[in-house]
Parts: structure tokens; sequence; C-alpha cells
């Protein structure tokens, strides 16, 4: 037996086997800017709610096509307390196209409704695990092991084919065997090519994660290092009053106040707060082209004014009725640009208190100039012109100057 013909054949046959597999990760890597993706749509699953039917770090595939959604079916719809979320979620009842979901690995049904234009597709087929690869490779260590490193190898290669072709012969053998080396590339996959194009892929394009979001889950903080000197100038825009403990109609109907301290209008579309809601639930998202005016406020609240659930009496700015700020485990209220840079935050206590505000339906203020926080207790903050009962015990000033 040839050992040496043995060892080739082996090697070719694992050239070709690399070659599929980064030709099904260009496929996924690539999915969002093919012709495909008006059938057939791919997504990361970055929480495990759907578990163990779907394991976190999965890729999904759903369909994008108009067909009958039945009670049962998986499904990919976006949130209906944020646009910018994409959710998978499981369909436990459906009523005049009015949809009630859950997530498998959750204690109960979704506190929202999905509508029929918020649905993105049935999920009609799934991957595990390999949505933590093609998230790797998206990381200068991945990108450098998944791709740099086969790369580099069939680079070395090709070099020592050339070396050993150059040291057999100088003259005749070299061309002999430069030919047949032509004659056995037409025969072996374009790995590096492939390479190349997910390369350029990957730079350029994102497969769009999914959320199957958690009833019950633990949610692990980032870190975030500043370097630089302090600046003693406000930030453009502040975190500047929340209503953290309710109103006397009720616990939920909370809200939360932004200032801008400019004496220029502001866009924060898209712009994020963490941990005013669930600890499982992802951060709230301004809406795109949000404004706040020159030295104004941006009122977010739980319920809009019309409703009967809320004491408020003024215009609310933007409405999610997910908030819930009396959870002292959700940590430092943190407000980001779209970049992820810290804009601002409130710092809680040691004990995970917060730093002001009471029970008693008094909200929490900032000061002036943005360096301290302390109860509103002035009978002005029981104005009608914030709240709708006139003999009213709540506290507070939204969309104003505090107190």
């Amino acid at each position: 037996m040839d050992i040496k013909k043995v060892l080739k054949n082996i090697l070719k046959l694992l050239e070709w086997l690399l070659f599929i597999t980064l030709i099904i990760i260009l496929f996924l890597v690539a999915s969002p800017l093919l012709p495909t993706k008006n059938y057939i749509s791919t997504h990361v699953v970055s929480t495990g709610s759907m578990e163990p039917e779907i394991k976190t770090g999965s890729i999904v595939f759903s369909t994008l096509q108009n067909q009958e959604i039945n009670k049962g079916d998986i499904i990919v719809f976006t949130s209906p307390d944020n646009q910018e979320i994409t959710i998978i979620h499981r369909v436990m009842d459906i009523e005049k196209e009015e949809y009630t979901t859950k997530g498998d690995n959750n204690d109960s049904e979704d506190d929202w409704t999905v509508y029929k234009e918020d649905i993105k597709g049935e999920v009609i087929f799934k991957v595990p695990y390999i949505g933590y690869l093609i998230q790797y490779m998206k990381t200068p260590i991945g990108f450098a092991v998944v791709l740099g490193i086969p790369a580099l190898i069939l680079i070395l290669s090709l070099i020592k084919k050339i070396k050993e072709g150059i040291n057999e012969e100088v003259d005749k053998r070299t061309k002999e065997e430069l030919i047949k080396e032509k004659i056995s590339r037409q025969n072996t996959p374009p790995i590096l090519t492939v390479l190349i194009l997910i390369s350029f892929t990957i730079l350029f394009t994102n497969i769009p994660k999914v959320y199957a979001l958690f009833s019950s889950s633990v949610d692990i903080t980032g870190i975030t290092i500043s370097i630089g000197e302090e600046e003693d100038t406000l930030p453009n825009v502040l975190i500047n009053e929340v209503m953290w403990s309710g109103t006397s109609l009720s616990t939920n109907d909370q809200w939360i106040e932004l200032r801008n301290t400019t004496d220029e209008d502001i866009n924060i579309g898209k712009w994020h707060i963490s941990n005013l809601r669930d600890i499982n639930k992802p951060d709230i998202m301004i809406p795109a082209n949000s404004i706040i005016e020159a030295n104004g406020y941006f009122l977010i609240s739980s319920n809009p004014k019309e409703s009967k659930n809320t004491l408020l009496n003024v215009n609310e700015d933007m409405v999610n009725s997910s908030i819930y700020l009396l959870l002292i485990d959700n940590g430092n209220l943190v407000l980001r640009d779209t970049e992820d840079k810290i804009i601002d935050e409130v710092i809680l206590n040691e004990d995970g208190s917060y730093p002001a505000g009471d029970i008693t339906f008094k909200s929490m203020q900032r000061s002036l100039d943005g360096t301290y926080w302390y109860t509103c207790e002035s009978d002005l903050c029981k104005s009608s012109n914030y709240w709708k009962d006139i003999d009213t015990i709540n506290y507070g000033s939204p969309k104003n100057g505090n107190i």
C-alpha cells in the first residue's frame, strides 16, 4: 500500500469537508444579504426561555411567507414592548388574529398580545449551538481562530508544495511538477476564496439576534471602564426624576423623566435604559427620532395619560407597560446612547435601595446641578398640573422643573 498516496487522499477529503463547512458558514453569515431572505430568515437565539426545544446559541430558520399560524407553533415576532427587539416564543392561543405567546421554559404566558402584522415567520428548522460560533467569529480572536488559522495553514501548505517542486528538479522537473500542481488545484475546492468571502461578509453583515424572553432568569450586567479626567459639567441628558414607588392608584403607575441640560434639541432615538423593568427583560429602547427639546423633558410612563390606570395629568412622550422599578435587585438605572456609551446613571445605595423617593407616593428628584437626589415633599408637587386627583396625596413634578 502506498502510504503517501493514502495520506494525500485523506488530506484531499479533509479539504473538501472544510470547503463544505465553510460554504455552510458563508450562507449563514451572508443570509441577511441573499435573495433567500424573502423566503427564509435566520436568527441567533441569545436567551434560553425556549429550552429544551430550542437551546441558547442555536440558529433558527423561519419562513417569511404568509401562511396559517396554528396553536402550538413557534413563531418569530416583533416585541410589542419594543419594536427594536425580535422574540421567539410558542403560540398558546389565537383569537381573531390576536396571539397569546409563552416561552416553553417560562412559568406564565407573556403579558402582551401579538398581532398578525408583528409576526415575522414560523420556525421551521433549528441548528443547536452554531450561533455561538457565528457570534464568536465576530470577535477578533474568533475571527483569527476560525478563519485566520485555516487560511494560514492553506497558504503554508501551498508554499510547501511549491518548495518541494523546486527542490526536486531545478529545470525540467520543476516545470512538470508545477503543471501537475495546476491540474491538482483545479480539482481542489477553492477554500481560500470562500475564507475571503466569509471574512468580508462577517465585517459587513449581522445575523439578527432573537430573544426568547425569560419570566425568571439571571441577568449578568457588563463592566464599563472609563479612562480620563473627570468633568464638572452636566451630561447633556440627565435622568431627572423617578416615580419608582408608583402612586396611590397603583404601584404599577410608574414613570421616569429625562432632562435636556443644553440649549439645543437632542435626538435620543434608539438610546436605551438598563434596569428600568423586570430584570429578565431587555433594556427599554427609546423610539427612533425621539427629540428632547432644548432645556426640555422626556417622560417615559407605564401608562398613557388617557388611561384609567394612571393619575398622571401630563402628556407622556413614551409608554412602556412593562416598566417595573420596585425591584431593588434591578441595579443602577443606566442611560446609554446608540454607541452604548453611558450618558447618565442613578447610583443605588449599598443595600440596593433608591437614594431618595418614598413608598408614600413621593418621587425621587435630581438637584439642579445633578449632584444629588432628594424626595419631593413640597405641597407644590401635589398640583393638579401634574395629577388628575385634586385632593391627591401623590408628590412629583413630571415634565416640569424639579421642586
